[in-house]
């Protein structure tokens, strides 16, 4: 099977806050790419709900603690399955995001790629 994915995408556990429904969803990514993230929510999330998104990366500063980098967006639930412990893995495609924000994401990401 060919590789749709146009933006190459990390495996990492990154923290996520996701604003729905006037409360917080505290997660993490699966995987992340510029276009857009992967994570398990305890909460049904359906098609096409759109989510304001704050991605906490890590820095690595060697002269200071590790401290968090924010970026934030906003997206669209593309795909949502349930799994076997009674939560679902959600896919979000991000629609809106400023060039800065997409900047710090992407510098992360390529940082990573293995």
């Amino acid at each position: 099977m060919q590789e749709r994915r146009l933006t190459p995408r990390i495996a990492r556990n990154i923290p996520l806050k996701i604003l729905h429904n006037q409360s917080n969803i505290i997660t993490e990514t699966k995987n992340i790419s510029i276009s857009g993230v992967y994570f398990q929510s305890e909460e049904f999330l359906p098609l096409m709900t759109k989510l304001d998104i704050t991605i906490l990366l890590p820095e690595n500063n060697k002269k200071k603690a590790k401290k968090c980098c924010q970026v934030k967006c906003s997206g669209a639930v593309v795909r949502v399955e349930p799994n076997m412990q009674q939560k679902y893995h959600v896919a979000v495609f991000f629609n809106e995001m400023r060039e800065r924000e997409k900047q710090k994401l992407e510098n992360y990401i390529k940082q990573h790629i293995s």
